[in-house]
């Protein structure tokens, strides 16, 4: 069997070797008492390959497994060179072992390597057995190594464990606090949200009284408005129409005051009419026939000319005064120079010492 060495399946090739060694030392060989002890050494050879197969396999990235890989990969090729030694001479016997119809020859060549080949066999089991020794020094090794690297990676582990439970406690500690303080935020909104409640159950009390006190006053503005329509109708036709025949108060030229209703004096000529009724027989009646007279606003002091027309010239409650107008002036004494005149009262010859052109109470 031709076996490449030095590939992944090195090790893989060397179990399948010493299978096949084994199965030359079969019933066919004879294989009894004095065989078994190497048969069952090249079984054990083959589980400890096996478990050197899975270690570099699983832990042959590791460092620390590394060498002990390495070293195990040489002891492994030290097995195959002593299994492919051990499997040549075998070989050299099967046609003889498994019979050549030479019953004589094959008989002669069973006892020859019953005879000289027992102590090179005895020779390769312990070589064997040793290989396979070292192989299991190596794995124990191997094994005590693992235990360390996966208590350190444990304690590595347990530390990172407890600096998380360590974080995770401060989290629930910050969580519980910030819990607490949402509490107690949530707390005070209820109690904000309480006290508007509140506000808003009296807004909607003082609404509700509100509308009741306007339906109240409503209805009571309703009511007065009844009761003034019904006065109202009730009312004579004088006074509904007060303000509408309110006269104008004129205060003629002696003084007296009379109210002028517009509704009844509706023009300039019969206001002037009026005055020389009032003044028949009375001191300037004269000078009220000739128009010699001036109506002022008492308000104003503006003169009231008939120039204006006669409609909204005089309003009703307006005070009205009338003045009389003396156009003539006399020689004061005969000493007077021509330039020195005043004007004079007609009735009783009173000098004015005011100069003319201005307004005068007598």
């Amino acid at each position: 069997m031709a076996i490449s060495f030095g590939s992944v399946g090195d090790i893989i090739a060397v179990c399948l070797l010493a299978k096949d060694v084994v199965e030359a030392f079969d019933d066919s060989r004879g294989s009894a008492v004095e065989y078994r002890d190497i048969v069952r050494e090249l079984g054990s050879l083959e589980r400890c390959l096996l478990q050197v197969d899975l270690l570099c396999r699983s832990q042959g990235q590791n460092d620390e497994i590394l060498s002990i890989c390495d070293v195990a990969r040489a002891t492994v090729q030290d097995c195959r060179a002593a299994l492919q030694e051990l499997s040549t001479r075998v070989k050299k016997y099967d046609r003889y072992m498994v019979g050549s119809n030479r019953p004589i020859p094959d008989a002669l060549m069973k006892i020859r390597f019953h005879i000289s080949e027992k102590e090179w066999i005895e020779k390769s089991r312990a070589k064997i057995s040793s290989h396979r020794e070292n192989l299991s020094m190596l794995l124990a090794t191997a094994n005590l190594k693992l235990q360390d690297i996966n208590g350190n990676k444990m304690d590595g582990m347990k530390i990172a464990a407890r600096s998380s439970h360590r974080d995770m406690a401060e989290l629930l500690g910050n969580i519980n606090q910030q819990l607490g303080n949402n509490t107690s935020e949530l707390s005070d909104q209820k109690t904000a949200i309480s006290k508007i409640a509140e506000s808003i159950c009296w807004i909607r009390q003082m609404c509700a009284y509100t509308k009741t006190a306007l339906g109240t006053l409503m209805s009571l503005s309703f009511q007065m408005h009844n009761g003034v329509m019904a006065l109202q109708t009730r009312l004579p036709s004088s006074l509904e129409r007060t303000l509408v025949d309110d006269p104008f108060i004129l205060e003629d030229a002696l003084g007296r005051k009379a109210p002028v209703h517009l509704q009844f004096i509706d023009s300039w000529d019969s206001l002037h009419a009026v005055l020389k009724i009032r003044f028949r027989s009375l001191q300037g009646a004269d000078k009220v026939a000739r128009k010699e007279y001036v109506l002022q606003d008492c308000r104003t002091g503006r003169d009231i000319t008939p120039s204006r027309p006669w409609a909204g010239t005089f309003l009703p409650g307006q005070r009205v005064n009338m003045s009389m107008v003396f156009k003539h002036v006399e020689q004061q004494s005969q000493s007077s120079t021509t330039d020195d005149f005043s004007s004079t009262c007609p009735g009783c010859k009173a000098c004015n010492p005011h100069p003319t052109g201005v307004d005068v109470e007598w």
